[in-house]
């Protein structure tokens, strides 16, 4: 079963170690940490969290990267089989030019089974098979990171315009309020010119009421004036 691929970002949560310094302790220590690069990104094992955790606290405490390095060479579980392997041939040379002499009588050993150059097919698929696995993965792992930036910029943006549409229902129910303030003064304004009104028409009413009478007076005295003096003596006996 294939070890989990992790990013930088994923390691460093892991470890509660910042980013940036996982992928220094990547660079400076590259030997001591399983990791491999697809395009841009670089990719480790599950185990790196653990040889990357344990570079960390060596180096708080003051190890140097020589130290940090013997250290950790002398723990086989933090190594791998190529690690221990290049650590015996540093230690003892003469295991390079021993392997060197078998790897020739292998190669020339299967010179005479099949074509110099020529992997089996055995070997061909189990290390085509374990590459486009590990592809896939690290492949997978890319997409769902630029998803994951897409869908959180999507959210920022509906976040932004949501606050933009509160400012503006605010400003709306603010002009609303307003509106209703000065219609409220409309209407009082309106009702008082309409009394006005009705009073200014009932003095009218009693005005031409009052020409009115004052009128039939005055048209009776004029005619009673017009008249001869003997009748008017007359039509003063009759009243």
């Amino acid at each position: 079963m294939n070890d989990k691929i992790l990013k930088a970002a994923d390691i460093a949560v892991i470890c509660g170690v910042p980013e940036k310094e996982v992928k220094k302790i990547s660079k400076d220590f590259s030997a001591l940490v399983p990791s491999r690069e697809l395009g841009r990104v670089k990719l480790y094992e599950e185990k790196a969290a653990g040889i990357i955790k344990e570079i960390s606290d060596l180096s708080k405490t003051g190890f140097s990267r020589e130290d940090i390095l013997k250290s950790l060479g002398s723990k086989p579980s933090s190594k791998s089989t190529k690690e221990k392997v290049s650590g015996k041939i540093r230690k003892n040379p003469s295991l390079k030019k021993t392997g060197e002499t078998t790897a020739q009588k292998n190669m020339s050993g299967k010179d005479e089974k099949q074509p110099a150059g020529r992997k089996s097919p055995a070997s061909l698929t189990g290390n085509k098979k374990e590459k486009s696995e590990s592809d896939i993965y690290g492949a997978l792992d890319y997409k769902i990171s630029k998803l994951s930036g897409k869908i959180e910029k999507i959210e920022n943006e509906i976040a932004e315009n949501h606050k933009k549409t509160e400012k503006d229902i605010e400003d709306l129910r603010c002009t609303i309020s307003q509106l209703s303030e000065k219609l409220s003064v409309t209407s009082e304004w309106t009702d008082y010119f309409e009394k006005t009104l009705d009073e200014y028409r009932q003095s009218q009413d009693a005005l031409r009421k009052d020409l009115s009478e004052w009128t039939e007076y005055t048209q009776t005295e004029l005619e009673y004036l017009r008249l001869p003096v003997w009748k008017r003596k007359n039509k003063r006996t009759e009243k």
